[in-house]
C-alpha cells in the first residue's frame, strides 16, 4: 500500500494576515482533503487553521506543539517537543514535502533550516514557497543572491503548489519513491512471478 503524502505547513499564526493568503490556506486545505493529504502544523490559529479545518478526516492531521498545555482542543496525533528546534525537526523529518506562506520570524528560520538541509543533501523534500501579489518578493529576491533556486519552487496557485510536491515526489530518482514506492512495485511483481510459477506448475 502507498503511504500517504504528508505535507508540512509553515506559516503565519496571525488572524490578522491578508486576504490573498487567507483564501490560499483556504483552498488548501480543500485540496488536502480531496487528494487525502496528511497535514503537519503545530495546531495554531490563523494561516494553519485555515487549512486545519478545510479537512474532514482531521484524524489524519498531525501535530507538533512545544508546549501541549497551551494546545486548542483539535482532532488529530500530538506529539510535543519542549524546544521549538526540536519541533522544526521533527516537521522536516516527519514530512514528505514542505509549504510556506507568509509568516515571521519563525517561518523564516523554519524556511532557512528547510533549504540548507536541502542543500546539504540531508532530504531531498519538495520546498514550495507562496508568494501572493509580491508580498515576498524580498525574500525571493534575498535567496536568488544566494544562487539555490533548484532547491525550492516559487507559486501563487493552489494547484500548481501541489502538482509540484506530486511530480517530484513520485520522481524514480526521489527517495520518497525509493521507500515507498518503488518497493511496493516490486513486491507486486514478485507476487505476480510467485502466482504465475504456481500456475504453471
Amino acid at each position: 500500500m502507498y503511504k500517504d503524502i504528508s505535507i508540512f505547513i509553515g506559516e503565519s499564526t496571525n488572524v490578522n494576515i491578508s486576504d490573498n493568503y487567507k483564501d490560499f490556506a483556504y483552498f488548501l486545505g480543500i485540496e488536502f482533503n480531496d487528494r487525502n493529504y496528511e497535514l503537519l502544523f503545530d495546531g495554531c490559529n490563523g494561516l494553519p487553521g485555515l487549512v486545519y479545518h478545510n479537512i474532514k478526516d482531521k484524524m489524519k492531521t498531525v501535530m507538533y506543539y512545544n508546549d501541549i498545555y497551551k494546545m486548542p482542543k483539535l482532532d488529530g496525533i500530538v506529539r510535543a517537543y519542549n524546544k521549538q528546534s526540536d519541533v522544526t525537526h521533527a516537521f522536516i523529518n516527519n514530512c514528505d514535502a514542505m509549504i510556506f506562506m507568509k509568516g515571521g520570524m519563525g517561518t523564516l528560520s523554519e524556511i532557512s533550516h528547510a533549504i540548507d538541509t536541502k542543500k546539504n543533501k540531508e532530504h531531498d523534500k519538495p520546498i514550495v514557497i507562496i508568494n501572493i501579489n509580491h508580498e515576498w518578493d524580498e525574500l525571493i529576491n534575498l535567496l536568488k543572491t544566494y544562487d539555490i533556486s533548484d532547491l525550492y519552487y516559487v507559486t501563487d496557485n493552489v494547484i500548481d503548489c501541489l502538482n509540484y510536491i506530486e511530480k517530484n515526489i513520485y520522481n524514480i530518482n526521489s527517495n520518497f519513491y525509493d521507500l515507498y514506492i518503488k518497493n511496493d512495485f516490486t513486491k507486486r511483481k514478485e507476487a505476480i512471478i510467485i502466482n504465475d510459477c504456481s500456475i504453471k506448475k
